[in-house]
């Protein structure tokens, strides 16, 4: 409510000040949402001179955009006339999307509200902000014509036979990004140049980004949901993992607020006292409304920081001190106990998603030099499981983007850690994420499902954020396999 009657209170001034009256027919509810989200859309433009679009989602200058829009590069974002230097904070290529942020707020004047895109209305009216041609920002004015559709499909037919990622939101598989993405159609008018700017209801909160139209149908456009957005926020914003830290909490970014989902027994949260079910309000003078503020509340920060965080459990709030313990290091393993290649096991029978493999038998197991389909003798079968294991050598420590790609479902673990799920029957994508690694030898899991038809499992690592520095990966395994 207080929200809504600032809004209001904005909306009066702006029309006092250009002499008309809020009562007036001009002032339209399409009217009112672009009053209300303007200052928040921002052109962007890269060193290449390549030109989209952001939505500026939070006041300290974080701003959402296409992944394909910043081409790995550093540039600018506009506030009006007043450029301001963005770095990139963080990417999900695989899903066309990243986190800016800008250091001078100095023209930084409004924030958009992330909304939800769980209850959208068919027919529902949007607005769209971008930066076509690189112009500026100009808007349109459309509805909702799906709220969930996935435009490589070749048909409906086809879809009806593989789950999506709605049914992983569905079954609360919050952090999976396995199955296909849908995405919202809408038929407002995008243009070369809108990619990454903000899809808006009429609440004025922003429900998804811009990212591709059709060019066969007229009026046809495409957008990512924003609860993909919103669950995609710890690696967007991997603040954990740059900062070489660890605290051992996990925050609904779904819900309204940052209500702790989960804190592991004996890590630096769990001692300060935090527990599930707690909802986190601030970060030392930050405040804290929603899951991804609590990760923009450790932005910045480094191994060995200490960070105060003030939660509510029931009616009463709690200030607490938080120690950012510098990320486990894994002991080196070395190259003298183990041989090159890869483990692996060989299950037979159709699997729709990666199986619980304590309660089946593999039925072929062996040594192969690398994580490759074609080593291992699967031509006569259609549908099976494979795991592969061993160690994967990094020649020096440090973040590291590792991406597996799979036609159908995966997982990658290292050291015994699930760092991509990649799961259930989908088409070839490839799925990345950092991670921290030490020098050496690795302990690796690859578990992988083929329900039927096209195959392939790739492993790749880089250690630069724009994937320039490609790893030549080599793997071991123990002598006794």
């Amino acid at each position: 409510m207080k929200l809504k009657r600032l809004t209001s209170l904005v909306l009066a001034i702006h029309c006092v000040t250009n002499g008309w009256s809020q009562d007036s027919a001009r002032v339209t509810p399409s009217v009112n949402v672009i009053q209300q989200i303007q200052a928040g859309v921002v052109p962007i433009f890269t060193a290449t001179n390549s030109a989209g679009t952001g939505a500026v989602f939070h006041e300290s200058g974080y701003i959402l955009t296409a992944d394909h829009v910043t081409t790995n590069a550093k540039g600018l974002a506009l506030f009006g006339l007043h450029r301001a230097d963005y770095e990139i904070v963080g990417r999900v290529p695989e899903r066309d999307l990243a986190v800016l942020k800008v250091s001078d707020l100095s023209a930084l004047k409004t924030a958009i509200r992330i909304g939800r895109s769980n209850d959208l209305q068919l027919g529902e009216p949007i607005i769209v902000g971008g930066n076509p041609g690189g112009r500026g920002i100009v808007y349109s004015q459309g509805i909702i014509n799906s709220a969930s559709i996935e435009p490589s499909w070749p048909n409906i037919l086809v879809k009806s036979f593989w789950r999506n990622e709605t049914d992983d939101l569905l079954g609360k598989r919050e952090r999976s990004t396995g199955g296909r993405p849908d995405f919202i159609q809408f038929d407002a008018t995008t243009n070369k140049g809108n990619s990454g700017g903000p899809v808006v209801n009429f609440d004025g909160a922003l429900i998804g980004l811009a990212v591709s139209k059709s060019t066969n149908e007229e009026g046809t456009n495409w957008g990512i949901p924003v609860d993909r957005i919103r669950t995609l926020m710890p690696y967007l914003i991997p603040a954990e993992e740059v900062g070489g830290f660890e605290v051992g909490l996990q925050a609904d970014m779904l819900g309204d607020q940052a209500v702790v989902l989960q804190v592991l027994e004996g890590s630096s949260a769990w001692e300060a006292g935090i527990r599930r079910g707690d909802v986190i309000q601030q970060v030392d003078q930050q405040r804290i409304r929603q899951g991804h503020e609590w990760l923009i509340g450790l932005w910045g920060r480094k191994a060995g920081d200490t960070v105060h965080v003030t939660f509510s459990r029931g009616t009463k709030s709690e200030n607490v001190p938080l120690e950012l313990r510098a990320s486990p290091v894994e002991s080196l393993v070395l190259n003298e106990e183990k041989t090159p290649g890869v483990h692996y096991e060989f299950y037979d029978g159709l699997f729709p998603s990666i199986p619980d493999y304590s309660a089946i038998q593999s039925v072929m197991q062996g040594i192969v030099e690398k994580v490759d389909l074609s080593l291992v003798n699967t031509s006569e079968k259609r549908s099976y499981s494979i795991v592969y294991s061993g160690y994967i050598q990094f020649p020096k420590a440090g973040l590291v983007r590792i991406g597996i790609g799979s036609d159908d479902g995966s997982k990658l673990y290292l050291n015994n850690n699930m760092v991509i799920d990649n799961d259930l029957a989908h088409g070839f994508q490839t799925l990345t994420r950092w991670v921290r690694v030490p020098q050496g030898l690795v302990p690796f899991r690859v578990e992988y499902i083929e329900v039927g038809g096209d195959r392939g499992l790739e492993l790749s690592a880089t250690y630069d954020i724009e994937g320039k520095q490609p790893i030549a990966l080599k793997f071991f395994t123990d002598r006794n396999n």
